[in-house]
C-alpha cells in the first residue's frame, strides 16, 4: 500500500519529510473514511493502524491533523462495517492478517472443472 511505503521505517525519524506527509497527503487518506465502500474504509483503517499511529510525530501537537486522525478513527470504530471497526480497534503497529475466505469445496463437478483447467501441467 502507498501508505506503508511513504511511512517505512528509513523515514520515520525525519520530522521535514513526515511534516510534508501530514500536509500534503494526510488529508485525502483521512477524507476516505466516508467513502460508500466498505473495502476502501478498511484499508484506511489498517492503514492508520499499521503505518501512521506507530509514528510518534503523527499522534502529537506537532502533526497539524492529529486530532483529524483521533476523529477519523473514532467514526471508523463505531462504521457499519464490522471489519471497519475490527480493525480500526486495534493497537498501533498490531499486524493482523485479513479473515481469511471459507475453503471451497472441489466437490462441485463444474468448480473442479475451471480449477483443472487453471492448474499448469
Amino acid at each position: 500500500m502507498l501508505c506503508q511505503y511513504l511511512l517505512r521505517d528509513e523515514v520515520a525519524g525525519d520530522d521535514v519529510y513526515l511534516e510534508r506527509f501530514a500536509k500534503d497527503f494526510l488529508p485525502s487518506l483521512l477524507a476516505l473514511s466516508t467513502d460508500a465502500v466498505p473495502n476502501v474504509r478498511l484499508a484506511l483503517a489498517r492503514a492508520l493502524t499499521q503505518s501512521v499511529l506507530p509514528i510518534e510525530f503523527m499522534t502529537s501537537p506537532k502533526n497539524p491533523h492529529c486530532d483529524d486522525i483521533s476523529r477519523v478513527l473514532s467514526l471508523l470504530r463505531s462504521d457499519k462495517d464490522i471489519d471497519v471497526q475490527h480493525y480500526s480497534s486495534q493497537p498501533p503497529g498490531h499486524c493482523l492478517p485479513l479473515p481469511l475466505l471459507q475453503p471451497v469445496s472441489l466437490a462441485s463437478p463444474r468448480l473442479a472443472s475451471r480449477v483443472s483447467r487453471l492448474s499448469v501441467s
